[in-house]
């Protein structure tokens, strides 16, 4: 490639004739025209790369060893997979105590599909080196080895924690099926051929975790939960058998093509010579035939091979993100296996809950993945090849270009966006024939798969065939953070929000991290390489989505379709929710975190007004206030229909976190309304639109008794049937609550948070180093009412500990405390109750 300073000297017309890497002439006319007749073709194309005499060369394999190798690692990629899927339709089961005891909840048995996926990319940061330095065939042994070893320790294993770590390393045996197979593919046929057989290859890995989805809830049913591991041993033995025996080593040097630029020899001076350079010349230096040996049955067993500089092969994938080419296959790879992914962890378990009910059968929601796969394989077949052997390339008047592939994936991106939300829209309606939409949408996001690695793979190696193992490296390791991504928080979402809004606003931030054109036009994550959340650049990049979000829900709503529209408002809210992210700072009324939440709150109460019963915000006065509070308090009420004067309802009364404020409750409304309960949603001191003083401990007394004082004016609430929900950071205040407001209170639930150490020096010194994604110390700080995040580690124990101050010790109503968010302390929080 040439260098800057010739690139920028450059006229016009030589730019417009410049070619870039990948670029190569495919027609025998043509080549012959410029005197190579020596070049080996096959009577219609010339081949790339040109082959050598060695019958080691992989080039030179016959047709039947080609497929044999084809095939193998296509199912290693499938066996991979369905080792990574089939566990998920048997969640239903591993959540009860048959499996251990105490049961573990199904968010958190998403884990060990999330921790497995994370792995199946991040330790492709060690084989791939390694690959390029011993070659493809002991790391590929080895890893298929160490599968099936792990998939014996989780058919052992006994405990969550056991089955967990198993998971971990069974992810790292599967990794090259990701990045080495397909190299492997990409180094036994030609250019003109790579589409089919790359397709071929896609076909294995998309089915692969569909297949094992399905089966996996058979094979837990009725033989049990080992089995399914005990299959995978199976599988992944018979595998490793027919991989030693016929697959050889495919990683072979030949002579680097040398690009024929006279413009680099003068000093980029001679503009006729430099723009008279069309194509990469693909001739090799060829040695006689004499000095090679034939690939025998022994020779081809060889389990080693050492190409040297380790050390470099280790740096080279990190150097490959400088390559424009390898940004648009990670983002669009990742974003469509991330939600294949997603939807094989919690497609199943949908099947198994109300109204569906399928019990052994809930894999069978994932067989619209199977079809979309195959349908997608054939489409790619007929035009991945086709695209770059038009009759133009072969008579010579084209040449075949690495980027005339990419637009015929984009009717598959498309379609597999739509799927996404097709899936997500279907499984949230309670109708019990929505499964039908929900196939449908897991096909349409398999077809849009297929053509992800089929065409970007290929234009990978196409574009950059020297380094392309190394470009496979860092595409894996984005789908394997993203995969991570989503399906570790994806099972609590679906639980807690219900399917549409996750789903919804995966298409939705695939826009905002992902997108890579018009750059000038709005900022993305990625691009613009914007990392922390605190700063207004990460909240501004929410935006323009958010708004063509409104935009949508406007639209839909002159044209007549409110339920279109309320969910696209609420998809909206939560972009705005994301935005404003890791807090909103009350003492920043101006802000831009401030003026997200705000939008927030309205395109909210644009959807749930609309619901039936809607949520409704009141203003109501803050009778009990203190010197430094505010005089009005904003909370939300949803009241059920059947609610009336002589027939008050019990109340839920939510009070909020630190993050989590007033429009972030939906699905908790819906599921205590249709328990024909009313809700109550306020927020605490020192938070969005609390008027409680953050530095008085009393504070949250008298906002209670405001709010008390409100309710207790509705006649369609039951003052009797009070229970308070105190989420996260408002578990403080609903123990607090428990002790002051007893009297008024039927119970208290306190689902996170502490009253005591969780106030420690020790513990808020070491707050940020927890799982919490952003730093919560200064809003911590701010929440309190301090300013400076030393004093308030110094006092803050002693001033609002509820043990400290004696709360603690008076009188409580029934009190219920729950498992915590993971930057609260687990045992100590709670041990003074």
């Amino acid at each position: 490639m040439s260098g800057f300073r010739h690139a920028f000297s450059m006229t016009r017309k030589e730019v417009r004739d410049a070619v870039p890497p990948g670029t190569i002439s495919l027609s025998i006319y043509s080549q012959e025209s410029a005197g190579r007749t020596h070049l080996k073709n096959n009577g219609e194309l010339v081949l790339s790369p040109q082959p050598s005499e060695d019958p080691m060369d992989p080039l030179n394999w016959p047709s039947w060893r080609k497929f044999t190798v084809l095939l193998l690692m296509s199912l290693y990629a499938a066996i991979g997979n369905f080792t990574s899927g089939s566990i998920s339709s048997a969640f239903p089961l591993y959540a009860t105590p048959m499996a251990f005891n105490p049961p573990v909840s199904i968010g958190k048995l998403g884990h060990l599909v999330a921790v497995n996926v994370l792995m199946m990319g991040a330790a492709n940061i060690l084989w791939v080196p390694l690959a390029n330095t011993f070659g493809r065939r002991p790391i590929t042994l080895f890893n298929i080895l160490l599968l099936t070893l792990c998939c014996v320790w989780a058919a052992r294993a006994t405990s969550f924690g056991s089955l967990l770590a198993a998971r971990f390393f069974m992810g790292v045996g599967v990794a090259p099926a990701d990045t080495i197979a397909p190299n492997v593919v990409g180094e036994i046929y030609f250019a003109h051929q790579r589409g089919k057989a790359m397709g071929f290859y896609t076909v294995f890995i998309c089915i692969g975790p569909v297949l094992g989805g399905i089966a996996g809830g058979y094979i837990a049913g009725n033989l049990g939960l080992a089995w399914i591991h005990w299959i995978n041993v199976i599988l992944s033995g018979i595998l490793l058998v027919a991989c030693f025996f016929l697959v050889p080593e495919t990683l072979y040097v030949r002579e680097v093509p040398q690009a024929t630029d006279p413009a680099l020899d003068n000093g980029g001076k001679d503009e006729d010579a430099a723009s008279s350079v069309k194509i990469e010349d693909i001739t090799r230096n060829r040695t006689t035939s004499g000095s090679y040996t034939e690939l025998t049955f022994l020779r081809s067993l060889k389990l080693y091979t050492y190409h040297g500089n380790l050390f470099q092969n280790f740096i080279s994938p990190w150097l490959t993100l400088r390559l424009p080419g390898v940004w648009l296959v990670m983002l669009w790879y990742a974003g469509l296996v991330g939600g294949v992914v997603t939807i094989s962890t919690v497609g199943p378990t949908l099947a198994a809950q109300p109204p569906y009910l399928w019990g052994n059968n809930a894999g069978l929601i994932l067989v619209g993945g199977i079809i979309g796969a195959l349908i997608g394989a054939v489409a790619t077949a007929l035009t991945a090849d086709r695209i770059v052997t038009t009759k133009k390339t072969l008579q010579g008047e084209e040449n075949m270009e690495s980027e005339a592939r990419l637009p015929i994936a984009l009717p598959g991106l498309v379609l597999a966006t739509t799927g996404l939300w097709t899936f997500g829209f279907c499984a949230q309606a309670s109708n019990p024939h929505m499964w039908i939409g929900m196939q449908f949408g897991l096909g349409m996001l398999s077809f849009g798969l297929m053509q992800a690695p089929s065409i970007g793979f290929n234009y990978i190696i196409d574009s950059y065939a020297s380094v392309s193992a190394d470009c496979f490296v860092v595409v894996t390791c984005m789908r394997a953070i993203i995969s991570f991504s989503w399906t570790f928080f994806a099972s609590g979402w679906v639980e807690s929000a219900g399917p549409a809004i996750p789903f919804g606003v995966l298409c939705d931030l695939e826009h905002v991290v992902s997108k890579i054109k018009e750059p000038h036009k709005r900022a993305y994550l990625i691009t613009e390489n914007i990392n922390d959340a605190s700063t207004d650049e990460y909240t501004s990049t929410f935006f323009p989505i958010a708004s063509d979000l409104e935009s949508q829900a406007s639209q839909a709503l002159d044209s007549g379709k409110p339920d279109d529209a309320i969910d696209l408002f609420r998809r909206a809210a939560v972009v705005y929710r994301i935005s404003r992210f890791p807090y909103v700072d009350i003492t920043q009324p101006n802000s831009i975190k401030r003026a997200a939440f705000e939008r927030q709150k309205q395109v909210y109460l644009k959807a749930a007004s609309r619901w039936d019963p809607p949520i409704k915000e009141v203003i109501i006065p803050h009778s009990s206030r203190g010197r430094n509070d505010g005089q009005e308090i904003p909370i939300y009420t949803r009241i059920p229909r059947t609610a009336r004067p002589d027939n008050p309802v019990p109340v839920v009364f939510i009070m909020t976190g630190l993050d989590g404020y007033r429009p972030d409750n939906s699905q908790r409304t819906h599921k205590i309304i249709g328990r024909g309960w009313a809700v109550v949603i306020a927020e605490i001191p020192g938070t969005a639109d609390s008027p409680a003083d953050p530095a008085d401990p009393s504070s949250p007394d008298r906002l209670w008794d405001s709010v008390f004082a409100y309710m207790a004016t509705q006649p369609m609430l039951d003052m009797s049937q009070v229970v308070l929900w105190g989420l996260s950071a408002g578990g403080f205040y609903a123990i607090r609550a428990a002790h002051t407001h007893a009297s008024r209170l039927r119970g208290a639930i306190a689902h996170g948070a502490g009253c005591h150490y969780f106030l420690d020096k020790e513990w808020l010194s070491r707050v940020d180093d927890h799982e919490y994604p952003f730093s919560i110390m200064p809003g911590w700080t701010k929440k309190y009412g301090y300013d400076d995040t030393e004093v308030f580690v110094q006092e803050a124990r002693k001033k609002f500990s509820l043990v400290e101050t004696g709360i603690v010790d008076r009188p409580s109503c029934r009190l219920l405390l729950l498992n915590v968010p993971d930057y609260f302390p687990r045992a100590k929080a709670m041990c003074h109750i």
